[in-house]
């Protein structure tokens, strides 16, 4: 599927495939490459799904008797509704703008891809109380189908399989309406479900900004902030409820205090993890991490110098991030290296925060604060990450970065690529030019940048460092000739 969007921004008009492994944005500055960076992983966002399947925007109705057969007329009438809905509630936050008549976003898809790719999806209802999960209905649609099969659960199949002492513990009729109200939202599972189908979505995105090195040492500061801004607007509101006085006006600038002092919806859920880790119960996870990407996290204690870890003050105290140089030497982050603060997010996002396939990482400009060499090594380390069914997205502004992806391109297309990159110390890859998506901000509009045999050219790059070279080559024949005469 594709995005085509105009008058975002700086961005007069861009078509980005949404289908591809690694996308690469390069460009000018102020040429609209982070906002749309911000704008994809807002589509890509399952919290983005579920709010528009819950929204006003969403006309879907159905009423989940029959199996429902996915047709052109269906997905363009929720493609064209999820748009609607990006334009006037994702993208107004994004731009911070009340109004952008001009702006017009739509997407481009073949229903061939529909019907290729299966789909499962459904409702459970977990009961803590019991550790109990009780599946309500299912959607299934195989693989080379456009039917989707309905089955739901009537209330004495869902009760026959609950254990014998459930009602002991929890009420009935509130479980009943639970299940009742589950049932109800059956066509906003089929919304999310679908345009889960079209994205190819499996987990949340994760984006890194440009600007991250303060998220890690604030983030304490940065949550009390917003449950202090979440505690006010919930009496702001209580208030306007009991004073039938107020004015609309209020509500209207209520609102308006709410978007403007709001994180991005990537910030908070950076800020979230960090501090669900400082005060995580299970030591052992916080030593180990997850485990999925030890090797990589390997080759980043390189780049690094060192890794991050986590202590604690006191038994009753939260833990706190050091950088770890040698076994017995940790230092406090505010003393450790621009470079490895840049890193610090990304180094826990590969320790505890990622699955093991399908997470999409997005990254603003990752040569931040980096030597060329550990430029490279960072490249390489993405590139490894990448072949674990995952999918990277990265703004940048460095030749070598990628001069490095162009060699992973070509590397591609040649019949010994495995040994050719074991001779040399590369990794090999799965990226090649059909699912690498290499787009060159001119300005007004993107460009997509073809990959052939010899991989692309990075014009922009190019011109730069030619006049460089130039003037430097000019300088030293006027040198040369200065010291001849004297």
């Amino acid at each position: 599927m594709k995005l085509v969007i105009s008058n975002y921004g700086a961005i007069k008009r861009s078509t980005i495939d949404l289908s591809k492994k690694l996308y690469v944005f390069v460009g000018y500055n102020n040429t609209g490459k982070t906002y749309l960076t911000k704008l994809i992983y807002e589509i890509f966002n399952p919290d983005t799904l579920t709010e528009f399947s819950n929204s006003n925007y969403n006309k879907f109705d159905y009423e989940g008797t029959d199996n429902l057969t996915l047709t052109q007329e269906i997905i363009d009438e929720v493609l064209l509704d999820f748009s609607k809905f990006l334009k006037n509630v994702i993208i107004k936050k994004i731009l911070k703008t009340k109004s952008h008549r001009n702006l017009s976003i739509k997407f481009e898809y073949d229903i061939k891809d529909v019907k290729k790719d299966e789909l499962k999806s459904g409702a459970i209802i977990g009961v803590p109380e019991t550790k109990t999960e009780v599946e309500i209905y299912n959607l299934k649609k195989k693989k080379n189908s456009l039917e989707i099969n309905f089955e739901h659960f009537n209330l004495d199949d869902i009760f026959s399989k609950l254990p014998s002492d459930f009602f002991d513990i929890v009420p009935k009729k509130s479980f009943k309406d639970q299940i009742i109200s589950v049932k109800q939202d059956v066509s906003k599972r089929i919304i999310a479900s679908l345009l889960n189908l079209l994205l190819q979505i499996k987990e949340k995105p994760f984006f890194l900004p440009s600007n991250r090195v303060s998220i890690l040492e604030n983030a304490e500061e940065f949550k009390r902030q917003d449950d202090l801004r979440k505690k006010e607007l919930s009496e702001f509101i209580i208030d306007l409820l009991e004073n039938k006085t107020k004015k609309k006006t209020s509500i209207s600038k209520m609102l308006a205090k709410k978007s403007e002092s709001e994180q991005p919806s990537y910030i908070e859920y950076l800020i979230n993890k960090i501090v669900e880790l400082r005060s995580e119960k299970d030591d052992d996870f916080i030593i180990k991490g997850t485990g999925f990407y030890n090797k990589l996290l390997l080759n980043f204690k390189n780049i690094l110098g060192g890794e991050i870890v986590f202590e604690k003050k006191s038994k009753l105290s939260n833990r706190v991030e050091k950088f770890k140089i040698e076994e017995n030497k940790a230092i406090v982050m505010q003393l450790a290296s621009s470079s490895v603060n840049q890193l610090s997010s990304l180094f826990l996002f590969l320790k505890y925060w990622a699955k093991p396939e399908r997470n999409f990482l997005m990254i603003d400009e990752p040569e931040e604060n980096l030597h060329p060499k550990n430029q490279i090594l960072l490249l390489n380390l993405l590139m490894e990450f990448i072949d674990t069914n995952n999918r990277l997205l990265i703004t940048t502004h460095s030749p070598l970065i990628t001069e490095t992806i162009n060699n992973y391109i070509i590397l591609s297309q040649l019949k010994d690529s495995k040994k050719i990159a074991k001779d040399r110390g590369l990794n090999t890859t799965s990226i090649n030019p059909n699912n690498t998506g290499i787009y060159f901000f001119q300005g007004e509009k993107t460009v997509e940048h073809t990959s052939e045999n010899y991989g692309t050219t990075f014009t922009s790059f190019k011109l730069a460092q030619d006049d460089v070279y130039n003037l430097g080559e000019e300088l030293r024949d006027l040198m040369f000739t200065q010291l001849n005469k004297d």
